[in-house]
């Protein structure tokens, strides 16, 4: 492994793995063909405790934090590049534990309302992962509900059953921060952007996801333009979710599109300012 990461190296600072709605296991990911991985769960960092002793790729350790957002939930992005600090996993335990009382809820409330998802299936597509309404999806799937992921989750797997998370964006933000982590806004829908951006800057947000593929063309302008009026750092991601059709890595984002400041000093080598003060 070279000692200084190249501006050309490709890293992917968004993926998941099976201990969140991922389909591989961490030490899969963790032989990836990038020079930089993220495993970004849903409000979970047990992937760390699952990664071989020496992966190939260097790894920035991260969380996906559910958060709400008014009425809507946005995804928060935790990157650590002095890695996770003592008693945050605790912090996430909550976390943890509120995303499994939702997905139960919503699980409830669809066996309510009729829909046969039988907890022992629900058990079994989760295994020891914390649920996520994917796991439920692939129930509905399974026993041959719609197979259009916008009718499931626009339809039987929305708000109305489904509630976004319930802690606010200010205290996600907050708690990452405490932590040591740089928070970052995750795929910033186009719409949630003007409406919700500057809010979240008020509130502590460090940076944004704007190399992904849900965030192209005239989108992704506008959330480098909101990154560079608001000095936020740039990051990016394909938001792997696992399957035989892409690999990690698929969506071509490099060392030289995100920010310097998300990866550890070690890796970089010294700017070119950096090398004049160090003179």
């Amino acid at each position: 492994m070279n000692r200084f990461l190249a501006a050309t190296d490709r890293v992917d600072l968004h993926v998941h793995s099976d201990c969140s709605d991922g389909r591989d296991p961490p030490a899969l990911l963790a032989g990836a063909a990038v020079a930089v991985l993220s495993i970004c769960d849903h409000d979970t960092i047990r992937a760390y405790e699952r990664l071989p002793a020496a992966p190939r790729p260097r790894i920035l350790p991260g969380i996906e934090v559910s958060a709400r957002l008014g009425e809507e939930e946005a995804h928060i992005l935790g990157y650590f590049p002095a890695g996770f600090p003592t008693g945050f996993a605790e912090w996430v335990a909550g976390r943890e534990e509120e995303r499994r009382s939702r997905i139960r809820a919503g699980v409830s409330r669809l066996r309510n309302d009729g829909i046969p998802v039988r907890w022992s299936a629900l058990d079994e597509e989760v295994g020891d992962a914390v649920p996520c309404r994917s796991h439920v999806a692939r129930c509905l799937v399974k026993i041959g509900w719609p197979r259009n992921p916008e009718r499931l989750y626009g339809g039987f797997l929305g708000r109305e059953r489904f509630a976004p998370a319930s802690l606010p964006t200010a205290e996600a933000i907050g708690a990452i921060r405490a932590a040591g982590g740089i928070p970052c806004w995750a795929h910033p829908p186009a719409d949630a952007l003007p409406r919700h951006g500057a809010a979240l800057v008020r509130e502590g947000l460090l940076g944004i996801e704007a190399h992904t593929p849900a965030v192209r063309g005239e989108h992704r302008a506008a959330a480098l333009a909101f990154a560079a009026e608001h000095r936020l750092l740039v990051s990016g991601g394909t938001d792997f979710h696992g399957g035989k059709h892409r690999r990690v890595g698929w969506y071509r984002v490099s060392v030289g599109d995100i920010s310097r400041e998300l990866l550890p000093a070690a890796w970089l080598a010294p700017s070119a300012a950096e090398s004049e003060i160090s003179r």
